[in-house]
């Protein structure tokens, strides 16, 4: 006995997507298996600009539907190298980095690109401890802000 032929479907858009055969079952001699999104119904031709849907008990063309146009987005390159030549330009920064270790620990994570909870973690006991004042937080900001990277910068912070 020949296999039955199968047209498989998109199991959420129900789009044509194949053809196989049913497998016979191994306990009922003479019975076939058919898997989940399939019909036994032949699909009409391919037509250019259309795709073949199942709908309840029978294909449908569809037209084909128009690509999404692509997103004009202008997204400006972070700019790492530019952040830290505006934090070493500023004194205060500088003498901070002198100040104390925690804060060559987060020059370094800033290095590493690697604004992370340890960076807000530093940041926040820099913060407490008056290390980091209003006005170098910021010309922090500011140098964030040029450099494309204000959203690292409030992972650091907690501002956003």
């Amino acid at each position: 006995m020949t296999a039955p032929r199968i047209y498989h479907y998109h199991s959420v858009t129900k789009e044509f997507v194949g053809q196989g055969f049913a497998d016979p079952s191994p306990l009922e001699p003479n019975k076939w298996l058919y898997p989940a999104n399939c019909t036994v119904v032949a699909p009409p031709t391919e037509q250019a600009g259309f795709i073949r849907v199942w709908h309840d008990d029978s294909w449908l063309q569809q037209a084909m539907p128009e690509p999404e146009p692509e997103p004009d987005l202008e997204v400006e390159a972070k700019n790492w190298e530019q952040f830290r030549l505006s934090l070493y330009s500023n004194d205060e920064y500088l003498d901070l980095l002198e100040a104390t270790p925690l804060a060559a620990d987060l020059n370094s994570l800033l290095w590493q690109r690697q604004l992370n909870p340890l960076a807000a973690k530093l940041w926040q006991r820099l913060k407490a401890r008056g290390f980091i004042s209003s006005q170098l937080e910021q010309a922090i900001a500011n140098a964030a802000a040029q450099s494309n990277l204000l959203s690292e910068l409030a992972i650091v912070t907690g501002q956003n």
